[in-house]
């Protein structure tokens, strides 16, 4: 009679996990400062909304500060009126 063994080893492998948001045009990662405030996202929505819900499409842009920068240039070049005002929390 033959005898078999199994054996099973387990590796214990450190995983690293990042969240981090990457700029759509120059795909490098956005990340801010301790006291740092950025935020740059386009967002542009269509479809239809009711009292009991809705539905549509949402497109979006994520920017980086270089990118962003750009982005408010050209539309500003192209005749697009761009809204500045303060904020406080």
């Amino acid at each position: 009679m033959e005898v078999f063994k199994k054996e099973k080893q387990m590796k214990e492998i450190d995983v690293v996990i990042e969240n981090y948001t990457e700029c759509d045009k120059c795909h490098c990662k956005i990340t801010n400062g301790c006291y740092d405030v950025f935020e740059s996202t386009f967002t542009y929505k269509t479809g239809d909304a009711y009292p009991e819900g809705g539905s549509g499409e949402e497109q979006t842009i994520d920017f980086c500060k270089k990118c962003g920068i750009e982005a408010i240039e050209l539309l500003r070049s192209n005749g697009f009126n761009v809204n500045s005002q303060d904020w406080d929390w």
